[in-house]
C-alpha cells in the first residue's frame, strides 16, 4: 500500500516558533541548532542518558525536562540518582543489564 502525495497545509514553521506554545518541544531546538553539543553531553554519561530518556510513569522525569533550548539533561542537575526501573523491559537479556 503506498501513500499519496499530500501538499503541505500551510507555511513552514520552525519548531523554534512552536516552543512558546508546546514547551516540551525546546530538546529539539537545542539538537538541530547545537548538534555537536549535545552529542557531546548525551555520550559523557550514556547510561545517565538512557536512565533519565526512558522513564515509567511510577518514576516520571522532572517536571522541566525536555523544556531546555540548551541541555537535554538540564532538569536533572539536581538529580543525584535516576532510577532504572524501566529498563529491564527495554533490554530483557541479563548481560545487557549488567552492562548498563
Amino acid at each position: 500500500m503506498s501513500t499519496p502525495y499530500v501538499p503541505a497545509a500551510g507555511t513552514y514553521t520552525p519548531i523554534s516558533a512552536l516552543v512558546p506554545a508546546f514547551p516540551h518541544l525546546a530538546y529539539q531546538v537545542y539538537f538541530a541548532e547545537n548538534t555537536s553539543g549535545a552529542i557531546a553531553e548525551l555520550n559523557a554519561d550514556i547510561r545517565r542518558t538512557l536512565r533519565a530518556t526512558f522513564r515509567t510513569a511510577a518514576s516520571p522525569p522532572p517536571v522541566d525536562f525536555l523544556t531546555s533550548n540548551t541541555s537535554y539533561l538540564g532538569a536533572w542537575q539536581n538529580v543525584s540518582t535516576v532510577g532504572l526501573e524501566m529498563m529491564p523491559t527495554i533490554f530483557p537479556s541479563s548481560s545487557i543489564q549488567i552492562l548498563i
